[in-house]
């Protein structure tokens, strides 16, 4: 019980669900989270940026193959 009073779920009992969108301070894992999806974001605007400048604007909408993701793949 002292867990799920720190971490005070917001409960939906109309439609049975259960929501953990608060950490309290001493736990630690929220901050942890924010700065992940913080650090990922500022990667993918460096990315597309990089993006921006190396490849011609007539190629953008194709910009998934320039990506990083199809450039680790080994060609068949």
């Amino acid at each position: 019980m002292p867990w799920l009073a720190a971490h005070n779920p917001e409960i939906d009992w109309e439609k049975e669900k259960v929501k953990m969108t608060w950490c309290p301070p001493i736990c630690g894992k929220r901050k942890q989270e924010v700065k992940e999806k913080l650090v990922k974001r500022t990667r993918e605007d460096k990315d597309k940026e990089i993006l921006r400048k190396l490849v011609p604007k007539k190629f953008w909408k194709w910009r998934k193959i320039f990506g990083k993701k199809k450039l680790e793949r080994m060609p068949v």
